[in-house]
């Protein structure tokens, strides 16, 4: 295998940047990932002494599109993330006014401000499940008491391990009889289903059982795939679900 050269490696990092003209000025597709999947697009007009460099929005609809609200109180935490860049917000974007010659340099911080700004929405979504994780494992203490278990470590049948959330015993408090895992939003679906599968490989005779929170983001085609590996009950039902588990 040929080493590549240095201009080879500087041609194929330039060409993660891609320009082109629109009737709102040069948009720049920037090699920087907003936590939604998408690029933030950076885009640039001529300005009154200069240029305008601005994210087109990209964090704020990046928020929107994980379903974090811009109340008031997280429109303020705009500012000083933007500003660690030297960038502004106003009327959801984040810019920068410059000259001819910062505009790459503008370019790349204001795309930087406006992912620090979109990760806001991972922050969210940790405090949601971690609060979500938290109200279903109190209620199963609730329920079930001594039988109950926590992170406990299960090994699936591929041989890898995992940290089953809510774990039941039998009444002998020897042997787990149940696990069940909480899921706040859809964006857990996938390792959850995995992790289930598994598990499930490893024991069929184990009851597994997924609670979701009925006021998360969830669609039909998530719970027809956890359905594929699991009880899927929303959180409402918790109680009465727990209690057929001890009972069966």
């Amino acid at each position: 295998m040929n080493a590549m050269t240095v201009q080879e490696v500087e041609a194929a990092v330039r060409n993660l940047c891609i320009a082109q003209a629109t009737n709102m000025g040069i948009e720049i597709s920037m090699p920087v990932v907003l936590p939604d999947g998408d690029f933030v697009n950076i885009t640039v007009t001529e300005d009154t002494d200069g240029y305008l460099v601005h994210d087109s929005s990209s964090a704020v609809m990046s928020l929107a599109s994980m379903g974090v609200k811009t109340s008031s109180d997280t429109r303020k935490r705009f500012i000083p993330l933007a500003s660690r860049f030297g960038c502004e917000v106003a009327d959801g974007r984040v810019f920068r006014r410059v000259s001819r010659e910062q505009v790459g340099v503008a370019s790349v911080m204001v795309a930087n401000a406006a992912r620090s700004i979109a990760d806001i929405a991972l922050e969210t979504r940790r405090r949601i499940e971690q609060d979500f994780r938290h109200t279903v494992a109190e209620k199963i203490k609730e329920i079930v008491g001594d039988r109950a278990r926590f992170n406990e470590e299960v090994t699936g049948a591929s041989g890898r391990k995992y940290h089953v959330q809510n774990v039941i015993l039998d009444a002998a408090l020897k042997s787990p009889i149940a696990y069940i895992e909480s899921l706040a939003s859809r964006s857990a679906v996938s390792s959850h289903f995995v992790e289930f599968f598994d598990i499930r490989k490893a024991d069929e005779r184990m009851r597994l059982t997924s609670v979701y929170d009925e006021n998360g983001d969830f669609r039909e085609t998530d719970t027809f795939l956890l359905g594929n590996v699991s009880e899927v009950v929303p959180y409402m039902r918790t109680t009465t679900t727990v209690q057929e588990l001890m009972a069966a």
